[in-house]
Protein backbone atom coordinates (compact mmCIF):
# COMPACT_ATOMS: atom_id res chain seq x y z
CA UNK A 1 0.00 0.00 0.00
CA UNK A 2 2.83 2.42 0.82
CA UNK A 3 4.71 1.78 -2.40
CA UNK A 4 1.57 2.48 -4.42
CA UNK A 5 1.02 5.84 -2.69
CA UNK A 6 2.04 8.68 -4.97
CA UNK A 7 2.58 11.55 -2.55
CA UNK A 8 4.94 11.60 0.44
CA UNK A 9 2.17 12.66 2.84
CA UNK A 10 0.09 9.65 1.73
CA UNK A 11 3.09 7.35 2.31
CA UNK A 12 3.54 8.69 5.86
CA UNK A 13 -0.19 8.49 6.67
CA UNK A 14 -0.27 4.88 5.43
CA UNK A 15 2.82 4.01 7.51
CA UNK A 16 1.29 5.45 10.68
CA UNK A 17 -2.05 3.73 10.15
CA UNK A 18 -0.63 0.33 9.17
CA UNK A 19 2.03 0.12 11.88
CA UNK A 20 -0.38 1.33 14.56
CA UNK A 21 -2.97 -1.29 13.60
CA UNK A 22 -0.43 -4.10 13.06
CA UNK A 23 1.23 -3.52 16.44
CA UNK A 24 -2.07 -2.78 18.20
CA UNK A 25 -0.72 0.43 19.73
CA UNK A 26 -3.00 3.26 20.77
CA UNK A 27 -0.71 6.07 19.62
CA UNK A 28 1.46 6.26 16.56
CA UNK A 29 2.68 9.40 14.79
CA UNK A 30 5.24 10.91 12.44
CA UNK A 31 6.90 14.17 13.46
CA UNK A 32 9.15 16.38 11.33
CA UNK A 33 12.01 18.12 13.14
CA UNK A 34 15.77 18.47 13.16
CA UNK A 35 18.08 18.18 16.20
CA UNK A 36 18.32 21.99 16.37
CA UNK A 37 14.59 22.78 16.29
CA UNK A 38 12.64 23.99 19.32
CA UNK A 39 9.37 22.89 17.71
CA UNK A 40 8.43 19.88 15.64
CA UNK A 41 5.50 19.35 13.31
CA UNK A 42 3.30 16.26 13.55
CA UNK A 43 2.26 15.37 9.99
CA UNK A 44 0.38 12.12 10.69
CA UNK A 45 -1.31 10.61 13.76
CA UNK A 46 -3.10 7.31 14.19
CA UNK A 47 -5.37 8.69 16.91
CA UNK A 48 -6.33 11.75 14.82
CA UNK A 49 -6.35 10.82 11.12
CA UNK A 50 -6.08 13.84 8.88
CA UNK A 51 -3.68 15.68 11.22
CA UNK A 52 -1.08 17.27 8.97
CA UNK A 53 0.39 20.23 10.80
CA UNK A 54 0.33 20.05 14.61
CA UNK A 55 3.07 22.12 16.24
CA UNK A 56 4.79 20.43 19.21
CA UNK A 57 7.18 21.99 21.73
CA UNK A 58 10.10 19.55 21.76
CA UNK A 59 11.22 20.74 25.21
CA UNK A 60 8.27 18.82 26.63
CA UNK A 61 9.51 15.57 25.09
CA UNK A 62 13.08 14.68 26.11
CA UNK A 63 12.79 11.29 24.41
CA UNK A 64 12.18 12.98 21.04
CA UNK A 65 15.06 15.40 21.55
CA UNK A 66 17.37 12.50 22.48
CA UNK A 67 16.45 10.48 19.37
CA UNK A 68 16.99 13.52 17.15
CA UNK A 69 20.30 14.38 18.86
CA UNK A 70 21.80 10.89 18.76
CA UNK A 71 20.05 9.64 15.62
CA UNK A 72 19.39 6.44 17.58
CA UNK A 73 16.14 4.84 18.67
CA UNK A 74 14.99 5.69 22.17
CA UNK A 75 13.03 2.80 23.67
CA UNK A 76 11.34 3.15 27.06
CA UNK A 77 9.40 -0.06 27.82
CA UNK A 78 7.99 1.30 31.10
CA UNK A 79 7.84 5.06 31.61
CA UNK A 80 6.99 4.71 35.33
CA UNK A 81 10.27 2.96 36.09
CA UNK A 82 12.72 4.04 33.38
CA UNK A 83 15.59 6.29 34.55
CA UNK A 84 15.24 8.51 31.46
CA UNK A 85 12.26 10.27 33.07
CA UNK A 86 13.69 10.33 36.61
CA UNK A 87 14.11 14.12 36.67
CA UNK A 88 10.67 14.76 35.22
CA UNK A 89 8.63 12.63 37.63
CA UNK A 90 8.88 15.11 40.57
CA UNK A 91 7.89 17.94 38.23
CA UNK A 92 4.90 15.95 36.98
CA UNK A 93 3.90 15.31 40.60
CA UNK A 94 4.23 19.02 41.53
CA UNK A 95 2.16 20.01 38.52
CA UNK A 96 -0.42 17.31 39.14
CA UNK A 97 0.31 15.85 35.72
CA UNK A 98 -0.16 12.17 35.11
CA UNK A 99 1.33 10.69 31.95
CA UNK A 100 -1.09 8.21 30.43
CA UNK A 101 1.84 6.48 28.72
CA UNK A 102 3.28 3.11 29.57
CA UNK A 103 5.79 2.56 26.74
CA UNK A 104 7.36 4.84 24.18
CA UNK A 105 9.63 4.24 21.22
CA UNK A 106 11.08 7.11 19.20
CA UNK A 107 12.71 6.05 15.94
CA UNK A 108 14.74 8.74 14.15
CA UNK A 109 14.15 9.26 10.43
CA UNK A 110 16.82 10.50 8.05
CA UNK A 111 16.20 11.50 4.45
CA UNK A 112 19.08 12.00 2.02
CA UNK A 113 21.50 11.58 4.95
CA UNK A 114 19.94 14.40 7.01
CA UNK A 115 17.82 14.07 10.17
CA UNK A 116 14.23 14.75 9.14
CA UNK A 117 12.13 13.73 12.12
CA UNK A 118 10.93 10.81 14.20
CA UNK A 119 8.39 8.03 14.18
CA UNK A 120 6.67 7.62 17.56
CA UNK A 121 5.00 4.58 19.08
CA UNK A 122 3.26 4.85 22.45
CA UNK A 123 1.06 2.62 24.54
CA UNK A 124 -1.31 3.76 27.25
CA UNK A 125 -0.80 2.89 30.89
CA UNK A 126 -3.43 0.11 30.78
CA UNK A 127 -1.99 -1.44 27.58
CA UNK A 128 0.76 -4.06 27.48
CA UNK A 129 4.24 -2.56 27.10
CA UNK A 130 5.89 -2.40 23.69
CA UNK A 131 8.12 -5.37 23.01
CA UNK A 132 11.51 -5.52 21.35
CA UNK A 133 9.91 -7.53 18.50
CA UNK A 134 7.38 -4.74 17.89
CA UNK A 135 10.17 -2.18 17.89
CA UNK A 136 12.27 -4.24 15.45
CA UNK A 137 9.30 -4.58 13.10
CA UNK A 138 8.64 -0.82 13.17
CA UNK A 139 12.31 -0.02 12.54
CA UNK A 140 12.47 -2.34 9.51
CA UNK A 141 9.29 -0.89 8.04
CA UNK A 142 10.48 2.65 8.68
CA UNK A 143 13.76 2.01 6.82
CA UNK A 144 11.82 0.78 3.80
CA UNK A 145 9.50 3.79 4.01
CA UNK A 146 12.46 6.20 4.20
CA UNK A 147 13.75 4.70 0.95
CA UNK A 148 10.34 5.27 -0.66
CA UNK A 149 10.32 8.88 0.55
CA UNK A 150 13.84 9.44 -0.76
CA UNK A 151 12.88 8.00 -4.14
CA UNK A 152 9.80 10.21 -4.20
CA UNK A 153 11.98 13.21 -3.27
CA UNK A 154 14.41 12.43 -6.11
CA UNK A 155 11.47 12.36 -8.50
CA UNK A 156 10.29 15.73 -7.15
CA UNK A 157 13.79 17.18 -7.58
CA UNK A 158 13.88 16.08 -11.20
CA UNK A 159 10.48 17.72 -11.78
CA UNK A 160 11.25 20.95 -9.89
CA UNK A 161 14.90 21.81 -9.30
CA UNK A 162 15.65 23.09 -5.79
CA UNK A 163 12.10 22.88 -4.39
CA UNK A 164 11.83 21.55 -0.81
CA UNK A 165 10.53 18.04 -0.19
CA UNK A 166 6.75 17.90 -0.43
CA UNK A 167 6.47 16.42 3.08
CA UNK A 168 8.51 19.26 4.58
CA UNK A 169 6.54 22.13 3.03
Amino acid sequence: EMSSAIRSDAIVETLVRRVGVALEVSRCSFLLASPWDRYGRVVAMLEQPGTRDLRVDLYRYPEIREALRTEKTVFVPDLERHPFFEELRPLWKDLGVSADVRSVAVIPVSLQGRPAGVFLLRTRREDPPLSQDQLNFAERLLKATARLLENEERGDDERSEGAPHRLCR
